[in-house]
């Protein structure tokens, strides 16, 4: 329920990281562009936003951090042939470790379906089923 009749009135948006209902302006989420246009909302609050990139940058700056895999960590493929804005570092938000280089294919699907072994054990299991049904 809202706290005031003016709340009604504001567009709210649910981060998917930390799980806040925000209201829907740029104040609280920035804005994805394709192609240079800008578009609709990002998925994330602008403050889970700013901690993922300290985070990234804090780990980055370890002396433990592995240098930048030749291929992708998840699919294989040659990370030498993409820009370097193509490979991700990929952490894990719970403990804030590394967990590998990624190619940015993998890194927004692995985000797109959750970050954890449950969506992925989902998406499996949806696939598994397809292909059972169709033989």
């Amino acid at each position: 329920m809202k706290d005031n009749q003016l709340d009604l009135f504001v567009e709210t948006k649910i981060c998917y990281r930390c799980k806040k209902d925000l209201p829907a302006t740029e104040e609280f989420f920035s804005r994805n562009s394709h192609n240079g246009k800008r578009s609709h909302l990002k998925n994330f609050c602008r403050e889970c936003d700013r901690k993922d990139h300290r985070v990234v940058a804090s780990i980055k700056k370890l002396p433990t951090t592995p240098p930048k895999s030749t291929n992708c960590d998840c699919c294989g493929r040659s990370l030498e042939e993409l820009s370097t804005r193509n490979v991700h570092l990929d952490h894990c938000r719970k403990t804030e470790t590394f967990r590998g280089w990624l190619c940015k294919s993998c890194n927004i699907g692995l985000g797109m379906l959750g970050d954890d072994v449950q969506g992925l054990t989902r998406a499996l299991s949806y696939l598994q089923k397809h292909e059972e049904q169709n033989g």
